[in-house]
């Protein structure tokens, strides 16, 4: 096993040399010899210790690959085939990691049962999820007595079983890097380990999900004072991911939830035309002033893609549930502009609404007093006792005065009147960490709890 796996070790470290020197069309061809390689194991050696070579010298093998091999898209139709192979790689119990594990001494040395795992059928997933979602079943292999608990043996085969989804997932993503040219890696790797998550786990997350929409139709949008309902789609989803259990819950974009809510309980009215203009602290970024000295006495005028998901997400937040799948609605027409401010926490948005039936200015706010949903009928701990709050004072809603209102989950709203061009006109602002972000995903959790969503 060490002279084999000295072999394939030598063999990257001549592929390495080729890449630090500058010889880069020679590094493929030198990784290209280690399937042949593998053939050079004798074939009266044991089973076990046949697997146990190839599952050390692959991690070698797709390493170097990963590290080292050109990017160019001639080599796509080679990396294709590279992955497939990697595809077909069995899976063995208990280390669920593709190589077998000697059971505790207590077991008396007997190796694990053997078993194929079925890679799953994902033909209709795109670029690197079409190889991520091949991993084999999860939920099966956890159910393995042998890697249950705490011991060291369940450590080391959750940590096999995780080198090996990461590099098949590594190699998947330099494919599509390849394909796209780019790809953004902290996003990736968040993604990737979601769709890890889908087979067993429930996750109700706040991230940018633009490339987890495109690649596997995550229904998105859910604020659970608005759109319950949307919970139904959850049943598709699962059938769509082949999951039996998990699920991925999706919150908005946080800037949309200083005016949304406002909005909802007007629906009745039905609004035509929306104006919105938010005005978002440095923590929707990430930042504090102390990483971003730039922030300081400025205001930056452009936030990039957000325009788009505020004028696109409310549709949603607002549709309708058809064949499992959320269709949007389709008024009103909204235009926003975004727009970063230096304040650490909450999002302002100053918005212009016309109505094809206009009301009253106490209609507006009777509706806003009275507007609760699920989470205040069912007093989730996070829910607000109040989802909104209006302020008669025309300094109100202030960011450092309001934003923590029913610890940063309720939405404040300030300065209604009417309008020389639109019907009318107000000032919104939520917590863009709590509401907006964390606060939103754990009310979410709660929810799906006291649904019957978590067993």
């Amino acid at each position: 096993m060490q002279h084999f796996r000295s072999l394939v070790r030598h063999r990257a470290d001549i592929a390495e040399l080729y890449y630090r020197t500058n010889q880069k069309e020679k590094v493929l061809p030198e990784l290209l010899k280690y399937p042949e390689l593998e053939s050079l194991i004798p074939a009266d050696t044991p089973f076990l210790i046949c697997e146990l070579v190839r599952t050390a010298t692959r991690n070698i093998w797709i390493n170097a690959l990963i590290q080292y091999g050109p990017e160019d898209k001639s080599h796509l139709p080679t990396y294709r085939k590279l992955l497939d192979w990697s595809k077909s790689w069995k899976v063995h119990l208990p280390c669920e990691a593709g190589f077998y594990l000697v059971y505790p001494p207590e077991i008396k040395g007997k190796i694990a049962a053997f078993f194929y795992a079925p890679y799953l059928n994902t033909a209709r997933y795109r670029g690197f999820f079409d190889a991520v979602k091949r991993i084999p079943a999860l939920e099966k292999l956890e159910q393995a007595e042998i890697i249950s608990g705490d011991g060291m043996y369940a450590k080391a085969a959750k940590r096999q079983r995780l080198g090996m989804i990461m590099g098949q997932i590594a190699l998947a993503l330099k494919v599509y890097k390849i394909e796209h040219f780019f790809y953004n890696m902290k996003k990736t790797i968040i993604i990737a380990l979601i769709s890890l998550l889908t087979t067993t786990t429930i996750v109700a997350q706040n991230n940018d999900t633009t490339i987890i929409d495109r690649n596997i139709n995550i229904e998105k949008e859910y604020i659970p004072e608005i759109n319950d309902a949307h919970l139904e789609v959850i049943a598709a989803q699962r059938k769509r991911l082949g999951t039996k259990r998990g699920f991925i819950a999706v919150k908005p974009n946080c800037s949309i939830q200083s005016y949304v809510p406002a909005l909802t309980p007007l629906l009745k009215y039905e609004p035509t035309e929306i104006v919105a203009t938010t005005y978002q602290a440095i923590s929707g970024a990430g930042k504090t002033f102390n990483e971003w000295p730039e922030m300081i006495d400025n205001v930056i005028p452009y936030i990039g893609g957000e325009e788009e998901k505020s004028e696109q997400e409310p549709l949603r937040v607002w549709g309708t549930v058809e064949n499992g799948a959320i269709v949007k609605a389709e008024a009103p027409l909204i235009t926003t502009q975004c727009i970063r401010v230096p304040v650490t926490n909450g999002h302002t948005a100053a918005v212009f609404v016309k109505f094809e039936n206009k009301p009253t200015k106490e209609e507006i706010l009777e509706a806003w007093a009275n507007f609760k949903g699920l989470p205040q009928e069912l007093e989730l701990p996070h829910a607000p006792a109040q989802f909104i709050t209006y302020f008669e004072e025309d300094n109100r809603p202030q960011a450092a005065l309001d934003r923590d209102i029913y610890g940063g989950m309720g939405v404040t709203i300030g300065r209604l009147r009417e309008d020389s061009f639109f019907d009318y006109k107000f000032v919104g602002l939520s917590h863009n960490t709590l509401r907006g972000a964390a606060g939103g995903a754990v009310l979410i959790a709660e929810l799906l709890y006291r649904q019957g969503y978590f067993d």
